[in-house]
């Protein structure tokens, strides 16, 4: 049996896991508006290799915007195990083990699909412009890709951490329970493209966005609010 964490343990742990909710979606949105959007050319390989080219620097910033993204995710993942490992350690490391397998996912994915590409386009090479163009394809593909293999990952760990804040009535239930329908979208997103991968974006983004609130609401819930102490509660699993 462990004990529960002091209080103080548990307002410090909150307020990183709340940050790191936060942080991580500007990151996302900051580098999906302001990287991707410009140099991505939907159907255009030549024209986002030249973005490359052209806009190396910022290029690079999405790169690292991206990696630091899943460090602020292992960092949540921790804070959120902290949080609830009293309520069931077993279940709170089974949550932790997959949300750190997302974030290592999803940087190989990120670094795949962004520094193989960058070196490709900018470094010397005998290669033919479409077979280049084939070859940045694929690797933006796989970054792509990759990130279903995330979703699945996330969607499992954080149905987990939502249950176990459902179960210890240390949020309101109502968040808990928008958390589990959340994260079961987000799984159910990344079998789908898996199996499907041709879901129109426009389908993709409506299923996916819904998640980007909750994350955002929550994040600022354990910024702002804290989580309450059970009493009684020496948890164990």
């Amino acid at each position: 049996m462990d004990a529960v964490p002091k209080k103080s343990s548990l307002t410090v742990a909150s307020r990183i896991a709340g940050l790191a909710y936060v942080l991580i979606i500007v990151d996302a949105l900051a580098t999906l508006i302001f990287v991707d959007g410009k140099i991505l050319v939907p159907g255009d390989m030549a024209a986002t290799i030249t973005n490359i080219r052209d806009n190396e620097l910022l290029f690079r910033a999405g790169v690292f915007g991206n990696v630091l993204m899943f460090l602020m995710v292992a960092v949540l993942a921790v804070s959120l195990f902290v949080l609830l490992e009293a309520v069931d350690r077993s279940l709170a490391t089974l949550a932790l083990l997959l949300r750190f397998g997302e974030a290592i996912i999803g940087t190989v994915g990120m670094m795949l699909g962004g520094l193989v590409p960058l070196l490709l386009v900018t470094a010397p090479t005998a290669l033919e412009p479409g077979h280049l163009q084939s070859l940045v394809s694929v690797f933006l593909e796989l970054e792509n890709r990759s990130i279903d293999v995330v979703l699945i990952f996330m969607g499992v760990g954080g149905i987990i951490f939502c249950y176990l804040f459902l179960k210890s009535r240390s949020v309101p239930q109502a968040l808990s329970l928008w958390g589990i329908v959340t994260y079961a979208t987000m799984l159910s997103v990344g079998a789908t493209r898996i199996f499907y991968p041709a879901l129109p974006e426009p389908v993709f983004m409506a299923l996916a966005g819904p998640g980007i609130l909750f994350e955002v609401v929550f994040g600022f819930w354990l910024l702002l609010k804290g989580v309450r102490r059970p009493a009684g509660l020496t948890g164990g699993g």
